[in-house]
């Protein structure tokens, strides 16, 4: 007797086969996500280090880090001449804007009295970095407010 041979998969075969390809397509978009985030810190971080470069012109240029701000604000959106970071001329206002559109308006703070400044930052990652005029880069897991770490609010410089 002859043997007949069905062609196709089986439904096990074709329900195995759908559950590797789903397996597979998670890992890759878990990482793609991942890979996503880490290049948003990296991209806020080099805001962060540009921001540093830039008030160092502000103070060769004017003398001082600007007036003194009343209390750590969120990064300026708009430009002007109240503080800073609203600086148009050194390009200050444009990295402030851009800290606050890569990591969201409210997780981007900054100040200055005149003699020093700093800027503080909270990551995608939940990590929050603190860049001063001292030349301190401080990165904790605090919450990001003036009254914890990494920032001091009396000095303005991070701790």
């Amino acid at each position: 007797m002859k043997r007949q041979y069905q062609k196709g998969f089986s439904l096990i075969e074709v329900i195995i086969v759908v559950l590797v390809i789903g397996i597979l397509t998670k890992i890759t978009l878990s990482s793609i996500s991942s890979a996503k985030s880490k290049s948003e810190d990296a991209a806020a971080m080099s805001l962060l280090t540009n921001m540093r470069q830039q008030a160092e012109y502000y103070k060769l240029k004017n003398g001082n880090y600007g007036p003194t701000t009343s209390t750590f604000i969120n990064c300026p959106t708009v430009s002007g001449t109240a503080n800073i970071f609203q600086d148009n001329v050194t390009g200050l206002y444009s990295i402030s804007k851009q800290l606050n559109e890569k990591v969201g308006v409210g997780n981007a703070v900054c100040g200055s009295d005149g003699g020093r400044w700093l800027a503080a930052i909270k990551l995608k990652s939940g990590k929050v970095v603190c860049n001063d005029s001292q030349g301190n880069v401080i990165t904790n897991n605090g919450p990001l407010a003036p009254t914890t770490t990494p920032i001091d609010s009396s000095n303005n410089y991070c701790r």
